[in-house]
């Protein structure tokens, strides 16, 4: 399998630029921006053979050089298992890569073992951000292994917290067929662990509704899960409603609204998803709000930083970057998105969002100066 070198398919936006100027820090340090958090992706996909072998990666070893670094103390909350995802749905917001990397089971639980990895963590973890964690073949071991190993952490956050706060886990993953066994175990956890495990099971707008009909049976079939009473839509598809407070569906299957950045689905199948649906465009006024702001996220290619962005900067309104212990001194200088809570030691401190005359603003001015902005492949002919 050949992996060809990923091209730089992102930039940082102005803000970003002027701490790196300020601080005068070297491009040495700074691997590339990448619209998606993956460094060289397949153009195919790989199979088992190389994501258990070759594709293996110590997740240990992948955050060594920032274990014990202040800085960090409270600053990951979200994560994936695999450097992409393998669903590759038509028009994933994230825009995922093809994974070809994959977490080991065996350096997970070391990681989750390691008192300084554990003060990295917020009081809550999510997985499935740009990947599906039922896409490994440990992910049940995972998980479970993940609960065990964060008990202490969950007592340590109560105690904090005047048992206001779990540590909890939040997993977004898809709905597929063939994997319905592995869901089901998923949802076993839930249903023994409701106060630290939070699933979403996501249905995702596809081309045809080949799969989306197949979640009609999966639903009226496990009436421990779902509601016994059942609602069709006119398209035949059900409105799945949990029993459970930590299990919900997250139905984008037939939207009236479809935001278009990092949505891969031509236009011209809309039409067939709903009748006069409402089409945002990509580049927004909210985006310009938060354009600048970060947090951190991590996945078998590295730790990342992620930058907010408009879409004249990268295509997911995301920009990532592989943190070093040499760029993080200066990316730290960044302010922290106010969505999550803030680390301790992090400081660029808590951001603000802007006023919405601050975004008009700056929207017009970025349209005013002939920028082109890096359009989705949704949005092209």
């Amino acid at each position: 399998m050949a992996i060809k070198p990923s091209p730089k398919t992102a930039s940082p936006p102005p803000e970003v630029v002027q701490i790196i100027e300020q601080f005068e820090l070297s491009q040495n340090y700074v691997q590339g921006w990448f619209a998606v958090p993956s460094i060289n992706p397949p153009s195919s996909h790989v199979g088992q053979a190389h994501l258990c072998g070759p594709g293996l990666v110590d997740a240990y070893q992948q955050i060594a050089p920032f274990l014990g670094n202040k800085l960090l103390t409270r600053s990951l909350r979200t994560m994936d298992l695999l450097n992409g995802c393998g669903h590759q749905c038509d028009v994933c917001l994230a825009n995922a890569a093809l994974p070809s990397k994959m977490f080991s089971f065996a350096s997970l639980k070391r990681l989750f073992q390691e008192p300084n990895f554990l003060l990295m963590l917020q009081s809550s973890l999510r997985f499935g951000s740009s990947g599906d964690l039922l896409d490994h073949p440990d992910a049940i071991k995972i998980i479970n292994m993940i609960l065990w190993e964060t008990r202490d952490l969950d007592r340590a956050i109560q105690t904090r917290t005047g048992n206001k706060e779990r540590f909890v886990l939040k997993v977004f993953t898809n709905y597929r067929p063939n994997l319905e066994t592995k869901l089901d175990e998923l949802v076993g956890i839930a249903l023994r662990h409701h106060d630290r495990l939070k699933l979403v099971i996501s249905l995702p707008l596809n081309k045809s509704d080949i799969i989306n009909l197949k979640f009609n049976s999966y639903v009226v079939s496990r009436p421990n899960i779902f509601a016994k009473k059942h609602h069709y839509s006119p398209d035949g598809l059900l409105r799945a409603e949990s029993l459970h407070r930590n299990i919900c569906v997250q139905d984008v299957r037939h939207p009236r609204i479809l935001f278009t950045s990092g949505r891969t689905l031509p236009q011209e199948y809309l039409a067939n998803k709903c009748d006069d649906p409402l089409i945002v465009e990509a580049d927004r006024e909210i985006c310009y709000r938060d354009r600048g702001l970060v947090k951190t996220y991590f996945n078998p290619d590295a730790l990342w930083l992620m930058v907010y962005t408009t879409m004249y900067e990268s295509n997911t309104t995301r920009a990532f970057t592989p943190l070093s212990p040499d760029n993080l001194p200066v990316f730290s200088q960044l302010p922290w998105h106010p969505d999550f809570p803030t680390p301790p030691n992090w400081p660029g401190k808590k951001g603000a969002e802007r006023s919405w005359q601050e975004a008009d603003l700056l929207m017009a001015q970025t349209k005013a100066s002939g920028q082109q902005p890096r359009r989705s492949r949704m949005l092209r002919k």
